[in-house]
């Protein structure tokens, strides 16, 4: 006969056994689980790094045989759209506009037109003194601010000297200053006041004069009708496509327009405006190295053109279907300006739009 002690002890070994043939599965359970979700990871890893070394060492420069084929076949034998004939319009006279800005601007880039080899029109123009205000001309020319008695002599002196924008009157005395944009909150105790001189032909400028010439000179090109900035295009209905290139000294943009034909799937329908914005001239600057090893060195020639490798291969291409407003990198007025220049060169109300910028 059995004690009940010993009884009772005997379950409890049993399920004690029973709860460790379960936690062993258990384990072999997760164990295997963690196998199969690493391994998995393994895989996954080893296609990304494949997919990834095989986007690095792509050939984008050398395209399927059908994409160079395709291209072929379009500059042999071009297919006009329907909307090439429905949006014929009068050309934006683009070049005229920048050629007013480019005038407008020079008197204050003399100096940076010297230094790349541009002509710089001879001045004819004598400086101009302002009336009298109240206030002061801030700093002072290289040589000093220097003093005088009389306000004439004080003026023959300034007009002579480059870098001198104006008199200020501080007491008895008349002083030459650097600035030529009067200010205000001066020496009250001897109510200063001042005379500037605006010289168009002294490489000097200052925020004020640049904005008011450039706002000036866009303002009376859009309001002149001649010039035709004021087009709208009737929208086709051709699945055609606008590309807007807009590029600062971009050596990828012959690349990126090349392969934007190249693999196209119906190149006959891409269409291209292009705003390049080069160093044009022999001697232009360019910088090298990074961080601490920046410099800014002299180049060997111009920047490259974006077109002109592709329509030598391509020349029916680019007479039909590109168009390029080329400036010059003095011209580049900042990104908030290129979607005026974009918008006239696109080729005529195409159905869908895209842009790439390099700014």
């Amino acid at each position: 006969m059995n004690r009940p002690g010993v009884s009772s002890r005997s379950n409890v070994n049993r399920w004690r056994a029973k709860q460790n043939e379960v936690r062993k599965k258990k384990h072999k359970l997760n164990r295997r689980a963690v196998l199969c979700v690493s391994f998995c990871a393994i895989l996954l890893v080893i296609f990304l790094l494949i997919q990834l070394i095989g986007f690095i060492f792509a050939q984008p420069d050398h395209p399927s045989v059908k994409g160079v084929q395709k291209l072929q076949q379009l500059n042999n034998d071009l297919v006009h759209l329907r909307g090439d004939t429905q949006n014929a319009r009068k050309e934006p006279k683009l070049e005229e506009m920048t050629k007013r800005i480019r005038a407008a601007l020079a008197p204050f880039q003399r100096k940076y037109l010297k230094s790349i080899g541009e002509p710089v029109s001879p001045c004819k123009d004598k400086g101009i003194w302002q009336e009298e205000k109240p206030g002061y001309l801030p700093g002072c020319p290289v040589a000093g601010c220097s003093s005088f008695h009389d306000l004439n002599e004080a003026k023959v002196a300034c007009e002579a000297m480059q870098d001198c924008g104006g008199v200020t009157r501080d007491g008895s005395t008349f002083q030459l200053r650097a600035g030529n944009v009067v200010r205000g909150g001066g020496n009250q105790d001897t109510e200063e006041v001042s005379y500037a001189y605006r010289d168009s032909c002294k490489q000097r400028a200052n925020h004020i004069d640049v904005w008011n010439a450039f706002r000036k000179t866009v303002e009376e090109c859009l309001d002149d009708k001649e010039l035709n900035l004021d087009t709208v295009y009737k929208t086709r209905e051709d699945a055609s496509i606008y590309l807007s290139i807009s590029t600062y000294r971009d050596v990828t943009c012959p690349s990126t327009l090349k392969n934007a034909y190249l693999r196209a799937k119906n190149p006959e329908k891409l269409f291209v405006g292009i705003v390049q914005q080069n160093c044009n001239v022999q001697n232009c600057m360019t910088g090298t190295g990074w961080g601490d090893t920046r410099r800014w060195v002299k180049q060997d020639g111009p920047d490259p053109d974006c077109l002109e490798e592709f329509c030598l291969e391509h020349p029916t291409i680019c007479k039909n279907q590109i168009r390029i407003l080329r400036l010059g990198e003095r011209e580049a007025y900042g990104p908030f300006f290129w979607p005026l220049f974009e918008q006239q060169v696109v080729q005529g109300g195409e159905l869908l739009f895209a842009n790439r910028r390099s700014h």
